[in-house]
Formats: structure tokens, C-alpha cells, sequence
């Protein structure tokens, strides 16, 4: 059985053995094993199994941990490792754990073939097809690995789809009612746009699979659909989205010429993107629907604990404002709104807290820190503290501090001296920020709500 202990007795004689259930470390009384060092985080790190194996995390903590004196961010534990946290050791024991070879005797000895990855984007190294489509692949998934929302998906994804195929590229998506429109497409330079066949997209709906038309004119399963006959459809490929059950779409690609073929190779690998798409798609669907409900939830509260909500939704839509207009990505938005929303919350638990008068921009130090420690937890990135630390600081006032945290710092400030619900005067001073961190760019007044 695997199981951790405390190398210094003082601490406490028994194990605790890894099971099912992840180990929590920290200063939390939650955790599994508690250590009341100030140099330890309250949610500090986590062991788990996976398997036969047992690994250990950091949880975003403030001093990290090692593993036999190398720092580290996730490790696979062995018999015997010494596990740094603070000041206290920590031992892993599991005599019945995999063995692992000594990776750092005999190197010279082995026979191995490497690929480094990032050979993959030198031109040099594309001698056939094989590393064509592999480097293809790579990029397809580190793109689709940071994804943030259908229009920039697609502005990522249809390039690299099109150049590999050297094809008119086009996506389109199902909506509710079953009408499909299209989200995005690419040209390849010197391509024509391609011939869109709505009998291909309903066949290819209809049978849930991909298909390879290279003469639509020739093939029986047309032969009715005037749409194929009248446009003179040459050679297409066309893909479903589909992730699950549901299918959310097609990737549809036109020859640009009447010479050019697809192969079977180019209809199995167009299907395997189509099948990472329509991943992508669902996963971005359930998490709108999960942001949606997080935000309604997150209002819902402020709200209820008046913070005032109608200040704390007014910074956040202002913050977000500007954001846009600043053209910062939407994950720097989020987190702006996040921040917006969240910035008074230490105020709920100050004793005597004047909800009418206190001005944010004068919120005192210790409600800072109040509103630091009970998003921690939830702060997994650790993006949201950075933003709200220099705030509360005032280190935003500073030309080298985020610039997340300077717009929310001055949009603060802004609701310090305005009535939220005076829109006019709202927009002037939202714009004024805006000119202040764009110098260059003159702006017309902006109301908030346009965020």
C-alpha cells in the first residue's frame, strides 16, 4: 500500500495511505494532513494515484515543494522520495509501485531515435507526406488546445485545414433548428472559392459520415439533386463535427480546379479533423452554458450580500469595456470581469461594513486581503490575485503593472467619483480611460452596457 509520513516524528508516527481519495496538504484544517507553517499555502499541494502509480501536485501554492530537492509542479512519486514542503519532509513508501529504470546511468549505451517537435515547423524537414500530415496534426492540436471562441477557433483551424489540403475550406454549423450556416473559411493563395453543395452536406448529415465526391456529376446518390448538376460540383470532401451523438456540423473542402482528386489518405485525415473540431465545438458549447450559469450564480450572490452589486456589475461591464476596445483576448476579459465582479468581496465579512458611503477606491488594506484569501482556492491560474493584488497595492498606478489590473484599478477609481447608474458621465470617463492607455486613438463616449 502506498502511503506517505513525516520523516520528522515530532510531527506524528502514523501514515497516511493513498487510496482512491486524493491527500490534500496544506495549513487548511480540511486537508489530510495539516501543517501549521506559515510558509505553507492553506490548500498546498496534492498526492493521487492513477493506476499503480502515485503522483504529487502543487496547487498554485506561493512557495512550491521538491521532490528529493528538485522543484516541481507534478511528479510521479517513487519508493522512498522525499517530498519538501516549507520546512517539514515529508516520505513516500510503495514497495509494490513500478519500477522505474535509473534514467541518469549507462545514457551513452542506448540506441534511440528522437523527434523534436519543433522540427516539424522547418520547412527542411518536410520531405514527404507522412511528416507533412504529422506536422499538420501537431499544429492542429496545439490550436485547438487553446481555442477561445468559435470566431477565433475557426480563424486558427481553416488555414492550417486548407493549406494541407490545398483546397477552398469551409465550415459550417447546425444551429437549434437544424438550419446550417456557415461559421468561417479559408483560401489558399491563388485558390478560387470553391462550389458549395448543400445535397453533399445533408447526405453527409444524413449518413453521420465522411464522404469523397470525386465527380458529383458520375455518382448515383446525386443524380436527383438539381443544386450538384446545375454547379457543375467537382471533387469535395465533407466531414461531420461530431464529438458525441449530436452532430454540430460539416468541414467541407472544394478542388480548386477540376483536375484536382482527394485521396483516401486525404478523406481519413479530413474525418480525424473533423472529429477534433467537433470536439472542440461541444467543449466550447458546455462551457458557455457552464460561464452562463457561473455568471448568473456569481450576480445572483452579489446581490444577495449587497456589496452595492449594481457598483461591483457596473466596474465589471466598464472593465470589460475597455478591455475590448483595448483588443485584449477574451481570457484577459474574463478574468477582468471576474476581478470587477469579485473586488469589494472582503467587505462581507468587516464587522461594521457602511455599505452606503465606503468608496472602493478607498476600500481599506484588509479587505484586500480578505478578498485575496477567499478566491485562492478558486484561483487556479492565479491570473485573478495578480490582478486584484496590484490593485489593492495601488502597484496598477505603475506603467510596468498589468495592464488587466490598470484598467480595473482605474475603473474603480472612476466609480469612486460617479453615480453608476449616470450613463453619460459613465461613457465620458470609460472613454477617457480608454484615451489615457491609447494615447494615439481618440474615442467617441462609450456607454458600459456595450460590453
Amino acid at each position: 500500500m502506498a502511503e506517505i509520513r513525516f520523516e520528522d516524528r515530532a510531527f506524528g508516527n502514523n501514515p497516511h495511505q493513498i487510496g482512491k481519495q486524493r491527500l490534500r496538504i496544506g495549513r487548511d484544517p480540511s486537508c489530510q494532513i495539516q501543517i501549521l507553517d506559515k510558509n505553507i499555502s492553506r490548500q498546498h499541494a496534492e498526492v493521487f494515484r492513477v493506476g499503480e502509480m502515485c503522483f504529487i501536485r502543487d496547487l498554485n501554492s506561493r512557495n512550491g515543494l521538491s521532490v528529493n530537492d528538485c522543484r516541481a509542479k507534478e511528479e510521479l512519486l517513487r519508493d522512498g522520495d522525499k517530498i519538501q514542503i516549507g520546512a517539514t519532509t515529508l516520505i513516500f513508501s510503495d514497495r509494490g509501485a513500478p519500477e522505474f529504470a535509473d534514467d541518469e546511468k549507462d545514457t551513452d549505451d542506448l540506441s534511440a531515435v528522437s523527434l523534436n517537435l519543433e522540427d516539424l515547423n522547418d520547412p527542411a524537414t518536410l520531405t514527404d507526406i507522412a511528416t507533412r500530415r504529422l506536422r499538420f496534426l501537431c499544429r492542429l492540436g496545439d490550436a485547438l488546445a487553446d481555442d477561445e471562441n468559435l470566431e477565433e477557433l475557426s480563424e486558427q483551424i481553416l488555414p492550417l485545414v486548407g493549406e494541407q489540403f490545398a483546397a477552398a475550406t469551409y465550415v459550417f454549423t447546425r444551429q437549434t433548428g437544424g438550419a446550417i450556416t456557415p461559421l468561417g473559411s479559408f483560401l489558399p493563395n491563388g485558390c478560387e472559392p470553391g462550389k458549395i453543395s448543400k445535397a453533399i452536406i445533408k447526405r453527409t448529415l444524413l449518413e453521420r459520415r465522411a464522404l469523397r465526391i470525386d465527380d458529383a456529376h458520375g455518382d448515383e446518390r446525386f443524380q436527383a439533386e438539381d443544386s450538384v448538376i446545375t454547379r457543375n460540383i467537382g471533387a469535395v470532401l465533407c466531414a461531420p463535427l461530431s464529438a458525441t451523438s449530436a452532430i454540430d456540423g460539416v468541414l467541407y473542402l472544394a478542388a480548386p480546379t477540376a483536375e484536382q482528386k482527394f485521396s483516401d489518405d486525404d478523406l481519413e485525415l479530413l474525418a480525424a479533423t473533423a472529429a477534433q473540431l467537433g470536439a472542440a465545438l461541444a467543449r466550447q458549447r458546455d462551457y458557455r452554458q457552464l460561464e452562463d450559469d457561473f455568471w448568473g450564480t456569481l450576480t445572483a450572490l452579489t446581490k444577495i450580500f449587497e456589496q452595492p452589486a449594481e457598483r461591483a456589475e457596473a466596474v465589471a461591464r466598464a472593465a470589460v469595456t475597455i478591455a475590448r476596445h483595448l483588443a485584449l483576448p477574451p481570457r484577459s476579459r474574463h478574468y477582468l470581469q471576474l476581478a470587477g465582479l469579485l473586488h469589494r468581496l472582503g467587505e462581507i465579512s468587516a464587522p461594521e461594513y457602511d455599505r452606503v458611503s465606503a468608496a472602493p477606491a478607498a476600500a481599506p488594506r484588509q479587505y484586500g486581503e480578505r478578498t485575496l484569501a477567499l478566491i485562492r482556492p478558486f484561483d487556479r491560474s492565479g491570473e485573478l490575485e495578480k490582478i486584484l493584488h496590484s490593485v489593492f497595492s495601488g502597484q496598477y498606478r505603475f506603467a510596468d503593472a498589468p495592464l488587466e489590473a490598470q484598467i480595473l484599478g482605474m475603473t474603480i477609481e472612476m466609480f469612486g467619483r460617479l453615480d453608476p447608474t449616470d450613463s453619460a458621465a459613465v461613457g465620458d470617463a470609460t472613454a477617457r480611460i480608454i484615451r489615457e492607455l491609447t494615447p494615439n486613438h481618440a474615442h467617441e463616449t462609450i456607454h458600459p452596457q456595450s460590453a
